[in-house]
């Protein structure tokens, strides 16, 4: 999951948080979120970025300060600005795990 605004309040919710439920084909599914540090974000950001369709990157393309054809380095410091998420669906294990603190 990207955050192609920024730091808003969901990704402030979602990082204070470190979990979420969401939405899948009508079904609610709870998660766990880890956020990719900017090695890993800025090619995803970059790809996705790339494989939009031209409305969406009219709409989200000002907000992000590099181009798609911007060396990797450009993208990581994207990454800063522009959070990327691992989403895992929780298991009772997760859950667990997370309840005894670990």
């Amino acid at each position: 999951m990207i955050a192609p605004y920024g730091p808003v309040d969901w990704v402030k919710n979602l990082r204070a948080a470190g979990t979420a439920s969401i939405t899948v084909r009508g079904r609610p599914r709870e998660v766990i979120a880890v956020e990719l540090p900017a090695g890993e974000a800025g090619p995803i950001l970059r790809e996705t970025l790339m494989s939009a369709g031209p409305v969406v990157r009219r709409v989200i393309g000002p907000y992000f300060e590099t181009t798609t054809d911007a060396p990797a380095q450009a993208w990581e410091a994207e990454a800063a600005r522009h959070p990327v998420f691992l989403l895992r669906e929780r298991t009772r294990e997760s859950r667990r795990s997370m309840q005894a603190g670990g």
